[in-house]
């Protein structure tokens, strides 16, 4: 049989796969690891807990958006509604659950703990300092014997309710957090750092994560865009996504510009696994929506090239 006509397969059709394979590679792995929240489980460290009934939201006492030092006595509310007073700057901080460790060490206030959970693991400093919750059961006298003047428990059932209240009674501020959705988590990061009197490092990594999740809707958006409608207009658009993404990494890398005026600094001049995977995905991603734009993805194969012996006899089809 002589084929009557052959097509001429777009550059599109080979880069588009690519090209949302890596954005959704990129958007899917964070640059800073987000601390679960705190659910009934002691190794629930993965994904938000869903309840039947939710904590209903409490105030939490944000500090303010600059770098000067929290004033003292500083007074919170914590996700139980129980208002905290806390005297003076934290110097020996217990954990009671990996969740807020994870924290704790992410704005800073890691060298002053010095009792966590025997299931933590992460930062792996953590292994070293002294466990003071194994199987669940939290010790008091432990707690008292490090002279700890701030404590940080989770609650809905996760650390007993009869310890923390012993904790309570012996003068030992403690902050009970659960997050019961994502942005209880943000929350929660904010509300754990101003305790341990790193509120502005709190509000920083809150807006960091905050600004990933909004990343990764926006390369998703983007990459679906591309599948459902092709074409030069929405490659474009997944490559100022992307391209975004990578400046925005990048410029927090190597650029330090400090707070500007809400926002707070996000300056993280390091790199470690997930964020380079992050940035070699993204830099992939915005190379392949660039040529599909430059190539005119999804552009209708309108260019046909007849075979001279089909043309000459007059048989299409």
């Amino acid at each position: 049989m002589i084929p009557t006509r052959a097509r001429r397969r777009p550059a599109g059709v080979v880069l588009l796969p690519a090209f949302v394979a890596m954005i959704l590679a990129g958007c899917g792995v964070a640059a800073t690891p987000v601390p679960a929240p705190v659910g009934p489980s002691p190794t629930a460290v993965i994904a938000p807990v869903a309840t039947g009934t939710p904590i209903p939201a409490t105030p939490v006492a944000s500090p303010s958006p600059s770098p000067l030092p929290a004033t003292y006595p500083l007074s919170l509310t914590d996700d139980e509604g129980t208002a905290v007073t806390i005297a003076a700057r934290p110097t020996t901080i217990v954990s009671l659950t990996p969740a807020t460790t994870e924290i704790l060490f992410a704005v800073g206030a890691g060298p002053r703990v010095r009792g966590v959970t025997d299931a933590d693991d992460y930062p792996p400093a953590a292994k070293q300092i002294t466990a003071v919750v194994k199987l669940g059961a939290v010790d008091v006298e432990k707690i008292v014997g490090l002279d700890a003047n701030l404590v940080i428990a989770g609650g809905n059932g996760f650390n007993s309710p009869d310890a923390i209240a012993k904790l309570r009674s012996l003068g030992i501020p403690v902050v009970v957090v659960y997050a019961a959705n994502v942005a209880g988590v943000f929350k929660d990061i904010e509300l754990v750092a101003a305790a341990a009197g790193e509120g502005y490092a709190g509000q920083a990594l809150a807006a960091s994560l905050q600004a990933q999740e909004d990343a990764v809707v926006a390369a998703v958006v983007a990459a679906l865009l591309v599948l459902w409608r092709p074409g030069r207009l929405t490659a474009a658009f997944a490559a100022v996504v992307a391209g975004g993404g990578l400046a925005a990494l990048l410029a927090y890398r190597y650029v330090d510009v400090g707070h500007l005026g809400p926002f707070p600094d996000m300056y993280e001049p390091l790199w470690y696994a997930k964020k380079s995977w992050t940035a070699i995905a993204q830099a992939a991603a915005t190379v392949a929506a660039v040529l599909l734009v430059v190539a005119g993805a999804g552009s209708k194969p309108t260019d046909v090239v007849e075979h001279p012996r089909a043309r000459s006899s007059g048989l299409h089809r």
